[in-house]
């Protein structure tokens, strides 16, 4: 009978630690081409680094952000258009496996907790500026209602600054914190391992 009762409680606690909810915490952040990620994974007590990016970047924005002197240069509109033609590939190539993972996301009950999204920007030209900021405007926007008519998100923040010094410069901080059930964090990684394999391929 003892016996019983300990696994009986055993099944139970098993249940409950699959029942309750992890967290996904990631922080990119991004200056010029230099780009940094941290990916951190909460579970009740437990607490790790899945991927173990270095978070220097938001503290040079930060102080620059206080000067009066334009920033430092980074890359050109040409380039700026480069890497925005890339994405739209990307997003071509991968948007039924995206579609995928944000489908099985909402018909588990996985959703964003919070995404804020912090993006500044300057070109050799207030015309290229310009055109930059309905560019960024409608990609972030579009994005963030999508996620939202997806999986959903709770709450969210954007500020998109253009800050027209004539110079080429791009600083962008996205952070989110994903919730998710752990009966799920296995099929939604092997899916966004493929995802993460095939985006490399897209040139």
């Amino acid at each position: 009978m003892t016996a019983l009762i300990i696994i009986i409680a055993i099944l139970i606690l098993i249940i409950s630690l699959l029942l309750v909810p992890a967290l996904v915490k990631f922080d990119v952040t991004a200056e010029g081409k230099k780009v940094n990620v941290k990916i951190i994974f909460e579970y009740a007590f437990i607490k790790f680094c899945i991927y173990p990016g270095k978070n220097k970047g938001r503290k040079k924005v930060k102080q620059k952000d206080n000067k009066k002197e334009p920033p430092k240069k980074h890359f050109s509109f040409e380039e700026a258009k480069a890497i925005y033609g890339r994405m739209k590939r990307i997003y071509a190539e991968c948007k039924e496996d995206i579609s995928d993972i944000l489908k099985y996301a909402a018909q588990n009950a996985i959703t964003f907790k919070q995404l804020n999204t912090d993006i500044k920007f300057d070109f050799e030209s207030p015309m290229n500026t310009g055109i930059a900021t309905g560019v960024v405007n409608g990609v972030v926007y579009n994005v963030l209602a999508f996620l939202d008519n997806s999986v959903g998100v709770k709450k969210h923040s954007v500020n998109i600054q253009p800050l027209f010094y004539n110079s080429n410069y791009m600083s962008a901080h996205i952070y989110g914190i994903v919730r998710l059930k752990n009966v799920h964090i296995m099929v939604i990684l092997i899916k966004s391992i493929r995802l993460y394999f095939k985006i490399r391929k897209v040139r």
